[in-house]
């Protein structure tokens, strides 16, 4: 047993019962996520990149939260890292250059979830508008950046 792995099994020994623990970030943002989803929607992955979550993911539960390909009608991810053409988690991809226009019409997705993308961004304005330009009225923008004081930094200082 590696260091990290005695650590996650003496603080969060839940994770014995499925391979996440109670204060699990990945599971509460796509939990959030798929109770946002429905059928009908067109979903944009902004900052998709290879699908690591969904590939490299060892625990099942969060593979699933995270694979949102067949449960709605479109996944597409956008990203300036080529890796994203071959992502397995979408229906289509387009590399973009950075802040670039994301090349959807205006109005065309229901839902935006980045995971892990704003904060590679130097500038957040342009893209922020973008992103409003290609949601709906009464679409979601769910995003998420890495927790600064968070317990995986601590353990890669």
């Amino acid at each position: 047993m590696n260091k990290i792995t005695e650590c996650k099994a003496h603080f969060f020994p839940e994770t014995a019962a499925g391979g996440y623990s109670r204060v699990d970030g990945t599971v509460e943002f796509y939990g959030r996520v798929n109770a946002l989803l429905q059928p009908h929607m067109t979903v944009l992955d902004f900052g998709a990149g290879r699908g690591a979550g969904i590939q490299d993911d060892l625990v099942p539960y969060r593979r699933s939260l995270r694979t949102l390909k067949g449960k709605c009608k479109r996944v597409i991810g956008v990203d300036v890292d080529d890796a994203v053409v071959g992502n397995p988690g979408l229906d289509e991809s387009y590399v973009i250059e950075p802040g670039g226009r994301i090349p959807l019409e205006n109005e065309s997705v229901e839902l935006i979830v980045s995971d892990a993308t704003f904060e590679h961004i130097t500038d957040p304005s342009p893209v922020t508008k973008e992103l409003d330009r290609v949601l709906k009225p009464g679409g979601w923008l769910c995003a998420r950046t890495p927790n600064r004081w968070g317990y995986k930094r601590w353990f890669f200082l």
